[in-house]
């Protein structure tokens, strides 16, 4: 475009699919999730577009105006998000740019208990759902399961919770499984 003011359209395309293993990525047997909404929000968290994801989990966000934007997703009932950690995608989209892969990872949660979702921010969760008597969880936001495993110590663990009834009780991330560091 010659003017200074010129708007060439944007374009946000991605896949929502069911983390069956929870490793934060859509591997082989990973099936899309058709009927999600996606929102694409400015900085002041305004809706200004949105998709639902056809019969593969497959969307496309076209005519965008472009700028800078968070993606998310319209959460469901019985499903936790899993990928991306955070709120959603930071994008920044200078003139005429489609951007690929931009994917929503979820789970789908055993009821009882009720799911919970992932709180803003979070960079690490482990849910511990391997029944009474587990004393480990892996971080289901980091693709290798080797990775960030948590050690309970003390404390109780049943269905989907985790109980530190007294001061003594904690649990930690041994030093040589945590995220960056090579074992």
């Amino acid at each position: 475009c010659a003017q200074v003011n010129c708007s060439v359209a944007c374009t946000v395309c991605g896949r929502k699919f069911s983390d069956l293993n929870r490793n934060g990525v859509q591997d082989g047997g990973d099936p899309g999730l058709p009927g999600w909404t996606v929102e694409l929000r400015d900085l002041a968290n305004n809706v200004v577009a949105t998709a639902v994801t056809g019969a593969n989990g497959d969307y496309c966000i076209p005519n965008i105006t472009c700028g800078n934007y968070l993606l998310t997703e319209a959460i469901q009932a019985g499903w936790s998000k899993i990928a991306p950690t955070g709120a959603g995608h930071s994008l920044s989209l200078p003139l005429a740019t489609t951007v690929n892969n931009v994917d929503f990872g979820n789970y789908a949660c055993p009821t009882p208990p009720p799911c919970v979702p992932l709180p803003q921010g979070l960079v690490a969760w482990w849910p511990f759902d391997d029944g009474p008597g587990a004393t480990e969880a892996a971080d289901v936001t980091r693709a290798n399961p080797g990775r960030n495993r948590l050690v309970l110590v003390g404390g109780t663990v049943g269905a989907g919770s985790l109980c530190l009834p007294t001061p003594a009780d904690h649990a930690f991330v041994p030093a040589a499984q945590q995220a960056g560091r090579v074992r």
